[in-house]
């Protein structure tokens, strides 16, 4: 990684409070086991997770329910983990089918009919990992096995009071199917069941990965330092094989203190949110534009007043593709410290996203773009998930707002 960059002084006329949830809410959806996507099974099951990560406290709440198992849930004892073959036969057939939770370390517990039959299984008893299992093991002894890798698995891990774990794998629905199990053989989920699949339906699968692939494309046309307002052009841009139809874009725009369009597109509106003070909501849905692969389609140019770093949060979709959650930003002071003509060489925003693979380069860019050294970040997110004990997860978290506090 480059070395940090000078972040210079705050402009002229800019409020120095910055609201930390609009910096620490990217850091904790990007990184960390605190991490998660509106989309994600564990998010839907568990609920938003902690500061710290999904608690105990929040997967004895979750077991109380006694949800049964079915197309997107599974439960597997501890012992499973000591199986990895085993268990690349359940990522692949979630990823094949709609995408889910594995529950690594809570047992089933089977009910069956008057024939004996399992008819559902629902959760049992928990069945703690030794703490010398860790998620780095179990993704590195996963990833031999499912190939293709997936593009967005996240592992969580759930520790309790003696440090022995809990493992929550949430698998997205892929978009680059089939995926092989330890075998060579393709999975499926069906209700409760993971089954081999027939030729056709691999045949059909390979079809999925025909699908565009939307993502933002925010370009900074100009900065006014004097006026602290920038100029940003919206577009989207086709990643994927097939032409994107019915494209959308939902953004919400933060620490601004007015937002509006530069010309009449009829698609593209901006309007205050309601209750939250500096903050707009950016809305471009078409029923005519279409993206074509490896294209951009603009949606229309914004002037951006700027009252902080300028943090965006946004929907990203098209027909046929997932919908999917993007963060972008940059800080005047990052603006400032360019040295060059936007007007002739625009600044394109980096877009990370929860919802896909992990990008350490793509991050770090949005990171110092927003004027942050991600290799403090990174430094102070591995220190709160590394907490033992509630006061030492106190003090990182109340370094971590610290840190924040400060880049704002």
């Amino acid at each position: 990684m480059r070395g940090r960059e000078t972040v210079a002084p705050s402009c002229p006329g800019i409020d120095s409070t910055l609201d930390i949830e609009s910096i620490v809410s990217p850091v904790l959806s990007l990184t960390g086991p605190g991490s998660f996507s509106m989309v994600s099974f564990v998010t839907r099951y568990l609920g938003r997770p902690e500061p710290s990560g999904f608690s105990k406290d929040m997967l004895d709440a979750f077991l109380e329910s006694a949800i049964e198992e079915s197309l997107n849930l599974d439960y597997k004892g501890i012992a499973a983990g000591a199986n990895p073959d085993k268990l690349s036969t359940v990522i692949s057939a979630f990823a094949n089918a709609e995408g889910g939770l594995l529950v690594l370390g809570v047992n089933e517990k089977e009910e069956l009919d008057e024939r004996s039959r399992v008819v559902r299984i629902r959760p049992g008893r928990i069945t703690w990992g030794p703490k010398s299992l860790t998620r780095e093991k179990l993704e590195s002894t996963l990833i031999d096995r499912v190939r293709p890798w997936v593009n967005g698995l996240r592992i969580h891990v759930i520790r309790n009071e003696a440090g022995e774990a809990v493992f929550l794998v949430d698998v997205p629905q892929s978009m680059r199917p089939p995926h092989q199990a330890f075998d060579k053989k393709y999975y499926l989920r069906y209700n409760f069941q993971n089954l081999a699949m027939d030729h056709h339906q691999i045949e059909d699968l390979f079809f999925r990965r025909l699908r565009p692939r939307i993502r933002p494309e925010l370009e900074i046309l100009n900065f006014a330092q004097d006026e602290s307002t920038i100029t940003m052009r919206v577009g989207l841009s086709n990643e994927g094989s097939a032409i994107g139809k019915h494209v959308l874009f939902f953004g919400e725009f933060l620490n601004c203190a007015n937002v509006k369009k530069m010309d009449v597109d009829l698609f593209l509106t901006v309007e205050p949110i309601d209750g939250r003070e500096q903050s707009f909501r950016v809305s471009y849905l078409s029923p005519v534009a279409v993206v074509h692969p490896r294209m951009v389609n603009y949606a229309g140019v914004l002037e951006v007043d700027l009252s902080g770093p300028l943090v965006i949060s946004s929907l990203i979709g098209a027909e046929e593709a997932p919908t999917t959650r993007f963060w972008s930003g940059v800080s005047p002071a990052y603006l400032r410290g360019l040295g060059r003509d936007l007007r002739k060489d625009p600044l394109t925003l980096a877009a990370t996203s929860p919802d896909e693979e992990y990008d350490q380069r793509s991050n770090d860019q949005m990171f110092r773009q927003l004027g942050i050294d991600p290799e403090e970040f990174r430094k102070a997110i591995e220190k709160i998930t590394a907490s033992a004990d509630p006061e030492s997860l106190r003090k990182a978290m109340a370094e971590f707002e610290d840190l924040a506090k400060r880049y704002g």
